[in-house]
């Protein structure tokens, strides 16, 4: 799972803070791919509600004459679920992702206090036109199936996140929210416009399956992350009991106590040994870390064969008929 947030047409991480400005790149399928973004994995209910929390907390919100606490930016909160099903000596694994999506509301450029909030609401707006944009060309498509017509998601951050979502196979719902005041009306009015060319997109949908002896095993990802999780909890207390180490060396009862070379030499040999086992712990939980990634990109990797060889097999189908 991962969480961003678009803001002023820049990408970034609600997992983690160091990562802003996140470039969006295009791999060989036509996916859309975000640079350093923090993918996290969980196999509890909970640990998901973390992370959500968590990414709300440093999400961007402002005071504007329509909202106490307004959102200033898209946020992009993307779940990867796969199930196993052994048949035979076979893995057969589905996959799904899940994009939950919250757009920021549509604002004139005036409804700002200051310069800040007029840039962030252009570029909130922007985003929002060119999505409009999107939806009502793919809707014109839908309902004309005999024209191809080429759709440019390139320009703006959120569609070419969006990209998959909106055009491949996938299932959308789109929940507006519009404000009953009267001096609200135009961005009332624009927001049910916007649902209205969002209901004449059609998408296919397929179940993404994938058969492979050698397919990862979900018993694998939580097992991996139960003992992650155990690491973390050791170089906790590792951490402790360094702390603890440096206060009894600081106390004023413990400098009388080891005036004596021995006295020092023992509590600096058990600092040692702490910071030893500290930097073995450190070490083996990025191990893991490494590997669970490297498994999720494999098993990305699996699914996006099996969507190409899906789409090829459509097309030899249809020629044929």
């Amino acid at each position: 799972m991962s969480y961003l947030e678009v803001y002023n047409e820049c990408i970034n991480d609600l997992l983690n803070a160091e990562n802003t400005n996140l470039d969006v790149q295009t791999d060989s399928r036509h996916n859309s791919i975000i640079s350093n973004l923090s993918q996290e994995v969980v196999s509890k209910e909970i640990k998901i509600f973390e992370w959500l929390e968590q990414g709300e907390r440093v999400r961007k919100v402002a005071s504007t004459h329509f909202n106490e606490k307004s959102s200033r930016s898209h946020t992009i909160f993307r779940i990867n679920i796969s199930m196993n099903n052994t048949v035979g000596n076979k893995i057969i694994t589905k996959s799904s992702e899940i994009n939950l999506v919250d757009l920021a509301g549509s604002e004139g450029i005036g409804a700002g206090n200051n310069a800040t909030r007029a840039r962030e609401s252009s570029n909130i707006n922007k985003s929002l036109l060119y999505l409009s944009k999107i939806i009502q060309e793919l809707g014109s498509k839908s309902s004309n199936k005999n024209v191809p017509k080429f759709i440019s998601y390139r320009h703006s951050k959120l569609t070419r996140i969006l990209q998959n979502a909106l055009s491949g196979n996938s299932k959308t719902s789109v929940i507006c929210t519009i404000n009953q005041a009267g001096h609200n009306k135009n961005e009332s009015l624009s927001t049910l416009k916007f649902g209205v060319k969002a209901k004449n997109i059609k998408t296919k949908l397929s179940i993404n399956e994938v058969s492979n002896k050698t397919s990862i095993d979900y018993d694998s990802y939580r097992q991996m992350e139960e003992e992650n999780y155990q690491l973390k909890q050791k170089l906790q207390q590792t951490e402790e009991d360094k702390k603890k180490v440096d206060q009894l060396m600081d106390s004023p009862k413990t400098s009388e106590k080891t005036e004596s070379r021995m006295g020092r030499l023992y509590l600096q040999e058990v600092l040692n040994y702490t910071q030893t086992k500290l930097q073995e712990e450190v070490s083996k939980a990025n191990k893991y870390h490494k590997s669970l990634i490297t498994m999720t990109q494999e098993k990305q990797k699996l699914e996006n064969d099996l969507m190409t060889c899906t789409e090829i097999k459509k097309e030899v189908e249809s020629q044929i008929k």
